[in-house]
Parts: structure tokens; C-alpha cells; sequence
């Protein structure tokens, strides 16, 4: 009787029908991509993983990251004796599903309507494609998120060790670990100055996360780089806008609905706040027109989907003009998003500090940030996330079948 009365109020039901959506869509797009060929970097990849099954410990100079996703790919792998290419992506989709389930359970903490979450995370149009794909990308935020879930049920240390994990999947998921170091500090000590007994209190608590960036710290002072492979397109301890500008470009369209939604609110804002608006307007058009550049060599290859739109981006004055407005929007989509929990707005600086390392620029990048974004943001009208979570379908199902067609890749 008590499952009967949740159907009625819709609750249980709606639950219900977004994980049937979910499990559909995805099981179907794997079925169709399982057996097609090597994509870009999976190649490197499954070729790592193989190395690790055959009991070799060899490292693939092509790799940039730590071998954690492909220990881990590997162990699935030995444990039900899985040795090709499906195999490999059927082990990575689980992962996925996993993440997905994960995110979820986040959502519930952090979303009123979590349900809806569930499908906007699922169908991102960024993230959708690498689901069924060997990348290391979904396994990292896998354990970006689930360090994120245990800070906030209080298992601390088990989150450290988690970011730990994530870190040796992604190196530049430390930035993510010192993320939670600091939340743990403001939702502790909020905003203001503590004295010297409190911070050794602090440090006392939180040693784990500490002594983890610490080491991290040392092992890329001692490497002399934070990228394992390819460090002549990968520069460590060098600072770029390229990622920052092209997140927030695309990042006006992502979330279109939502930042053009209220613009007289918006507009409200900038007039009170206007000559705070017009220095940070003018400094960030000024920031973009003399530091935007799509100038690391992998980012010339036209069958990436992202370098098309940055070579258009590039192509001359007119077009970096134009360019600017998703971008000078976007960013006051961003600034005028009210958070419900003050410690939300330490998303936009970690992102910039995560964004500002790489100079390539590469779309993967974006997928932690827009996942707590999605989080974090405040709910809007019902019409608005249905609008939203039918647009990020249509693109998904565009990219994917870019993809699967060999039209493109992202």
C-alpha cells in the first residue's frame, strides 16, 4: 500500500521511469558502439591495459596520466578474463553507470529534484560519449564525486582516500582534493581568520588530504613535470586562458535555458553593480582578446569537433569579436548564480586553477566542473529543466553519432 500511494504522488514513479530512460539509452548507444573500431586515444589506452594483463609494467610514452584507470580496468579484466576491445569498453560502460549512480546519490544531498539531475548528468552532451569509450575521463570523476559524497556524509578520511584514487587516475584531480580541504575549512571556520591553535586543530583533522597534495607536490617537483607523457604539448608550471574562455563559450550554450532565463533580474544586477560589471567586463574582453589562443599542435587536427570551433574562434578579428558575447554571458550567468550554500563559489576559482595548466585545449577537461555546477545550481521552473534536459538528448545524440559515423569526434 505505502508503494501504491508513492506511484500516486508521482515520487517514486518519476524515479523509477528516469532510471528506465537512462538504462535504455545508454545500454542501447554501448550496443551500437561496442564493436567499433579504435577511437583517437583508446588505441594508447587498451594498449596499456593489454601491456598490464600480459604482466609487464611498462608505460606508454604516448600516456600523459598515472596508470590508476588502467590498474583498475586491468583488474576487472584478469578477474573475469576479459581481454578485447568490447570487453574493455563493456568494463568502462559498468564504470560509468557507476558514476552515474554515484552522482545521483550526490544529487539527493544537493537538488531538490534529483531525478531531473539524473538526466541532465546522463545525456550532458560532453560526457555522454565517453561512457562507452577506454578514456580516463568518466573513471576520474567517478572518484572525484564519490570523495565529494563521503566529505559531506563526514567520512573525511575515506574521501581523502578516494581523491587519492582520483588523482592517480587524473593527476590534475589534486585540484579537487585541495577543493575539499577547503570546504572542510569554511564549512568549519567559515570565512574568517583562525587562530593558531585552531589551525593545527584543523590540520590535525584533515592530515590525510594534507599529506596526500603534499606528496603530490613533491612528485611532480621531483618528475619535473605533472604530465607523464607528451610533455612538449603538455607544460607543466606554465599558466593559459584558452581552457577558461572556451568553457565559458561553451558553457553559454550548455546552459542556454537557464542563463537567458531571468535576464531582468540579470539586467537589475549589473545596473546596481554596473561600474563593479563594466572593470570586470572590460578587463575580461581585454584578458580574452590578447590571451586567447588555439595554438598546441593537437589542437589543429580538423576531426575534432572542438578544434573546428576554435580554428572559427581563431580565424580572424570578426570572429574572436563575436566569439566574446557567449563568453562575456556566460560569465554573467556564473556571477549572478546565487548558491544556496556559501561554499559553492569555491567551484569557480578551483575551476580556473584546474582550467589554467593545460595548454591544450580539450573539452574532457570540463567535465568536473559542469558535473558540480550541476550539482550545486539552484533549481529553475519545471519547463526550464525539461527544456534543458531535451536539449542536452538532441546534443548527445548528435555527438554520439558524429562519432560512432566517423564524421567526427569531440
Amino acid at each position: 500500500m505505502a508503494v501504491l500511494l508513492k506511484l500516486k504522488n508521482g515520487g517514486t514513479l518519476s524515479v523509477i521511469l528516469s532510471w528506465l530512460a537512462v538504462l535504455i539509452v545508454t545500454s542501447t548507444a554501448f550496443l551500437a558502439i561496442r564493436n567499433h573500431g579504435s577511437l583517437i586515444d583508446e588505441y594508447h589506452h587498451f594498449l596499456q591495459i593489454d601491456t598490464f594483463l600480459h604482466g609487464r609494467t611498462a608505460l606508454d610514452p604516448e600516456l600523459t596520466t598515472l596508470p590508476g584507470y588502467h590498474v583498475i580496468i586491468c583488474a576487472v579484466a584478469f578477474f573475469v578474463r576479459a581481454s578485447s576491445y568490447p570487453d574493455m569498453r563493456l568494463i568502462s560502460f559498468l564504470l560509468s553507470l557507476v558514476t552515474i549512480v554515484v552522482f545521483y546519490a550526490s544529487a539527493k544531498r544537493f537538488s531538490e529534484n534529483p531525478q531531473t539531475r539524473l538526466l541532465q548528468f546522463s545525456f550532458f552532451p560532453l560526457l555522454f560519449p565517453f561512457f562507452f569509450l577506454i578514456y580516463t575521463d568518466v573513471t576520474a570523476l567517478l572518484f572525484v564525486l564519490l570523495a565529494l559524497y563521503l566529505r559531506e556524509r563526514g567520512w573525511r578520511s575515506w574521501g581523502y582516500l578516494v581523491s587519492l584514487i582520483s588523482i592517480l587516475v587524473r593527476q590534475p584531480n589534486v585540484v579537487w582534493l585541495v577543493f575539499l580541504l577547503a570546504w572542510d575549512f569554511i564549512e568549519t571556520y567559515g570565512w574568517r581568520s583562525i587562530t593558531a591553535d585552531q589551525f593545527k586543530g584543523y590540520l590535525r583533522a584533515n592530515w590525510l588530504g594534507v599529506l596526500i597534495v603534499i606528496s603530490f607536490g613533491g612528485f611532480a617537483l621531483f618528475h619535473g613535470s605533472f604530465s607523464m607523457g607528451h610533455q612538449d604539448f603538455h607544460p607543466s608550471f606554465r599558466l593559459y586562458t584558452g581552457n577558461v574562455f572556451f568553457f565559458l563559450f561553451l558553457s553559454f550554450f550548455l546552459f542556454a535555458p537557464l542563463g537567458l532565463a531571468n535576464l531582468g533580474e540579470r539586467w537589475c544586477l549589473l545596473v546596481r553593480y554596473r561600474m563593479v560589471m563594466l572593470f570586470s567586463l572590460v578587463g575580461l574582453a581585454l584578458l580574452y582578446w590578447f590571451s586567447f589562443h588555439a595554438d598546441n599542435p593537437l589542437n589543429q587536427f580538423d576531426f575534432h569537433l572542438r578544434n573546428k570551433m576554435l580554428r572559427y574562434l581563431t580565424a580572424n578579428s570578426v570572429n574572436k569579436l563575436i566569439g566574446f558575447l557567449p563568453i562575456a554571458l556566460a560569465a554573467l550567468y556564473f556571477a549572478t548564480t546565487r548558491f544556496e550554500r556559501p561554499v559553492f563559489y569555491l567551484l569557480y576559482p578551483f575551476s580556473v586553477a584546474l582550467l589554467a595548466p593545460s595548454w591544450l585545449i580539450e573539452q574532457r577537461y570540463y567535465l568536473v566542473p559542469a558535473a558540480l555546477f550541476m550539482l550545486f545550481r539552484p533549481a529553475a521552473s519545471r519547463s526550464l529543466e525539461c527544456l534543458l534536459t531535451c536539449l542536452y538528448l538532441g546534443l548527445s545524440f548528435y555527438c554520439f553519432d558524429g562519432i560512432l559515423n566517423d564524421r567526427f569526434f569531440l
